[in-house]
């Protein structure tokens, strides 16, 4: 926790500040006796009422500032009244008494009431006393500017309180969003992969007593797509230990990769269809990233509810934009429903990331998603 955080946060904190007024209180109150060596019993009451209402709101468990306004307010013009303007320390106190006020006075009215209360107080003193020492007046001056600085202090622990709400927020936020991208990326590497292995043995089952060698060759394919997968989850995990970006940090999909993803969907699934046109090798980084990620969900998605029936995947680089179209059979269609980094929200999220758009949804009897990434 930083200092403000712990000046904030902190009441035993908040109780050594009020101890430090009570304390500047009586310092001022004992060095004002010792120096000026006031001649009458009055003027030193009139001091100790004082002192004692700045002793006691410091050290009490309920505070009023209004009380406490009142009671020091009252001392100073009764210094006045009895002659007591020469007796610095009592007049001391309503400066104290101003910073607590506009410290811990609240917002509104009253705090601005009880400050000019306590700035008026030595005038009025003065005035009821008679006295033609005007040098009071100072001490209105110093007990405004002192009310303000407090005020400004309250403000500034409340502005402090509010940054580290936004902050905590945040950090909320950012801890939500982290733990999304490492759930999202896990999905989209071991979903593609995952529905392959499964569409594999299934073959191989299927193929087991009529067909054994298809079905070895379905088990050695299911075979390498979980060596594969492992593989790069293995690498995923070992980038996310670190922040710090190293050179064996897995590699980002590329271009080249969006390319070998549909050629090697189209050599393991011969009922799908798989069309390319354009350079894919040169697509922007962070083009190529999103749009190999949203080919491999469409296509995970593809197989696993349009497995069998006819399908088809069409990735075009045009001058402009890069189109990614998926088609299958309707039979239980995708979900949009799963949480924002999943499925078809996390694809849409991709492409709106990049200025594109996404649609998916059913026409006439088949499944269909269009994506469109401005390049």
């Amino acid at each position: 926790m930083n200092e403000m955080s712990g000046l904030v946060g902190a009441p035993n904190v908040l109780g050594v500040r009020r101890r430090s007024l009570a304390g500047a209180s009586v310092l001022s109150a004992v060095v004002a006796v010792i120096a000026d060596q006031p001649s009458r019993a009055i003027d030193l009451v009139w001091l100790a009422v004082a002192v004692g209402a700045i002793v006691v709101w410091a050290s009490a468990e309920r505070r009023s500032t209004v009380v406490l306004a009142l009671v020091v307010g009252g001392a100073v013009v009764g210094l006045g009244v009895t002659g007591g303007e020469d007796l610095e320390g009592g007049l001391f106190q309503s400066v104290v008494a101003a910073i607590a006020v506009g410290w811990r006075g609240g917002d509104g009215r009253s705090p601005l009431i009880q400050g000019a209360a306590l700035a008026l107080a030595p005038l009025v003193g003065n005035l009821i006393g008679a006295s033609s020492d005007w040098e009071w007046i100072y001490w209105t001056g110093g007990v405004l500017l002192c009310w303000q600085m407090g005020h400004l202090a309250a403000r500034l622990e409340s502005s402090v309180r509010e940054i580290e709400v936004a902050r905590d927020a945040l950090a909320d936020a950012a801890r939500r969003e982290d733990r999304q991208r490492v759930a999202g990326e896990v999905h989209d590497l071991l979903g593609h992969s995952l529905t392959g292995m499964l569409l594999a043995v299934g073959g191989a089952k299927q193929a087991l007593d009529e067909h054994p060698d298809q079905s070895r060759e379905a088990l050695e394919q299911a075979e390498s797509i979980g060596r594969q997968a492992f593989d790069e989850l293995r690498s995923l995990v070992r980038g996310l230990q670190s922040t710090i970006p190293t050179a064996s940090d897995p590699p980002l999909p590329t271009g080249a990769d969006l390319q070998h993803l549909c050629d090697d969907l189209a050599r393991r699934y011969p009922w799908i269809e798989v069309e390319t046109r354009g350079d894919l090798g040169s697509l922007d980084a962070l083009v190529a990233v999103n749009a190999h990620r949203i080919t491999q969900e469409a296509t995970t998605n593809l197989l696993r509810h349009g497995a069998g029936d006819h399908g088809r995947v069409e990735v075009v680089r045009g001058p402009r934009a890069l189109a990614i179209r998926t088609s299958n059979a309707l039979r239980d269609a995708p979900s949009g429903r799963n949480a924002p980094g999943f499925g078809l929200a996390g694809m849409a999220e991709r492409a709106k990331a990049l200025d594109g758009e996404l649609r998916a949804g059913p026409v006439d009897d088949r499944w269909e998603l269009d994506c469109r990434i401005p390049l």
